[in-house]
């Protein structure tokens, strides 16, 4: 996963750019939140000063921002709500990074595809006959004969 995805993904979560040359505290929050995130799951970035020329920061501000995300986390319920919330659609992204990385074929990619597309048509079907169950119990109990 590179930075420019994990950049992407903190911005739309906050609805600010982390690029922004500002020290606004909800601006702050997210760079150091991009900060870390980078220092964690960017594989084209290895350094601090690397991590930081990417918002045209030095590398004692992104440590500080890592440092100020761990002590945030333990102590600021709200930010580790937000924290967590964007870390998990990075690991999400991640994840599908690593899957298809080093694929062996086309053909491997789409039968694996296909399979998760089978995985989902039954689990919506299955779904579906849940909701309508739902549905008739609900109207029976209205109607006073459940």
């Amino acid at each position: 996963m590179n930075s420019e995805t994990i950049m992407k993904i903190v911005n739309e979560e906050t609805g600010c750019d982390v690029r922004q040359q500002t020290r606004k505290r909800y601006i702050a929050e997210s760079r150091f939140i991009y900060f870390d995130l980078c220092r964690k799951y960017a594989s084209n970035i290895r350094s601090l000063m690397q991590i930081g020329k990417t918002v045209k920061r030095d590398h004692a501000s992104v440590l500080h921002g890592v440092r100020r995300c761990k002590d945030w986390n333990e102590v600021n319920r709200d930010f580790r709500f937000k924290y967590s919330a964007i870390e998990d659609l990075v690991k999400k992204q991640f994840r599908t990074y690593k899957r298809f990385k080093n694929p062996v074929t086309a053909h491997d990619r789409i039968s694996f595809l296909e399979n998760q597309m089978r995985l989902l048509i039954t689990n919506n079907k299955d779904l579906k006959k849940e909701n309508k169950r739902q549905k008739k119990r609900i109207e029976t109990l209205m109607t006073g004969n459940g």
